[in-house]
């Protein structure tokens, strides 16, 4: 092989391999969905504690806790006490039906008489009132999962329901408590991996064609020469 050759082949490879990663990257990537909006129901019953979120802008903030849901006095939380069995609905409204893939929530245990971490289930809307069952996490209660309250700063649990394939505009998260208390920090949304190529992708794909076609003509000429 010429020189002329090989140096066309090793300027050919990286630039092939370049495109091609970015085209896979491109079509099989997950984007995050976010919600113009929430409520929930019931409120928290407080007892003498309260965490509350009358804002509804805690669980879509982006600000999450430790697995000792005390530290910083509990602020990014969120709690409900339901008693163990009771459900606590968090309806997201996203304002145009979306598509979603995956929906995590993030949650912490202290013990199985306090703060336990919530089965889930999920549910899709077109209208907010009529819904329809997406997919479910059940947790069994479990000490392996109790973290210190107050000096436990490691990443606290995320409970992820996948393979949902929702197209709505609403989204309700279901949570149903395993203990007397529930606390949520953060829900996040993904939409589904793109199996077809976005107009963005196919452009980068015809793109690298393109630059193979190229290469290969270029090697050609070289050959010939």
């Amino acid at each position: 092989m010429s020189k002329r050759l090989q140096g066309a082949a090793r300027l050919s490879l990286p630039l092939m391999a370049a495109a091609l990663l970015a085209i896979g990257a491109t079509a099989a990537s997950a984007a995050p969905v976010i919600p113009v909006s929430y409520t929930f129901a019931p409120g928290a019953n407080c007892g003498q504690f309260c965490y509350l979120d009358p804002g509804f802008a805690k669980l879509t903030d982006g600000v999450t806790g430790f697995a000792g849901w005390g530290i910083n006095d509990a602020a990014p939380w969120v709690g409900w006490r339901v008693e163990a069995g009771g459900i606590v609905n968090i309806d997201f409204n996203f304002g145009a039906p979306r598509q979603i893939d995956l929906v995590s929530v993030g949650t912490t245990q202290d013990s199985l008489v306090d703060v336990v971490l919530p089965s889930l289930k999920i549910f899709s809307s077109s209208d907010g009132l009529f819904w329809i069952q997406a997919g479910a996490l059940i947790v069994p209660p479990s000490t392996a999962n109790n973290r210190a309250t107050f000096t436990d700063h490691s990443p606290h649990v995320w409970l992820d329901v996948g393979a949902l394939g929702i197209n709505a505009q609403f989204v309700r998260v279901q949570e149903v408590s395993n203990g007397p208390w529930a606390f949520t920090d953060e829900v996040r949304f993904d939409g589904a991996a793109a199996g077809v190529p976005e107009p963005a992708s196919w452009a980068l794909m015809i793109g690298g064609f393109g630059l193979a076609g190229a290469v290969l003509r270029r090697r050609r000429a070289v050959v010939v020469a």
